[in-house]
């Protein structure tokens, strides 16, 4: 969710769609504003769903802070390693190339 605040722009947090297939091809789809024009990300906690995009958001040149807790700034480093992970396995898994151990 964006706000517009004064003249900031605010990314209420950047989250992975999960569910169907086709809300996780929303994941591979571009995002609804440019990247570099936001200002700010609040994260209201470190769920995949809330904060899984992040990775994407920073490569496609958002260069701001990032605000959250301590605590969910912690798990965010397992978080996004798993959901990494994951991501890799069910794109390996659709192309039908065997699992790595």
């Amino acid at each position: 969710m964006e706000f517009t605040f004064e003249d900031r722009r605010i990314l209420v947090d950047c989250g992975l769609f999960q569910g169907s297939r086709s809300l996780a091809t929303l994941n591979c789809g571009a995002f609804a504003f440019a990247p570099d024009t936001v200002d700010a990300v609040v994260l209201i906690h470190a769920h995949i769903d809330h904060c899984g995009l992040l990775p994407k958001l920073v490569a496609q040149s958002y260069e701001g802070p990032i605000f959250c807790t301590d605590q969910s700034a912690d798990l965010l480093e397992y978080m996004l390693a798993d959901a990494g992970r994951i991501q890799e396995f069910e794109a390996e898994r659709r192309k039908g190339v065997p699992r790595r151990s």
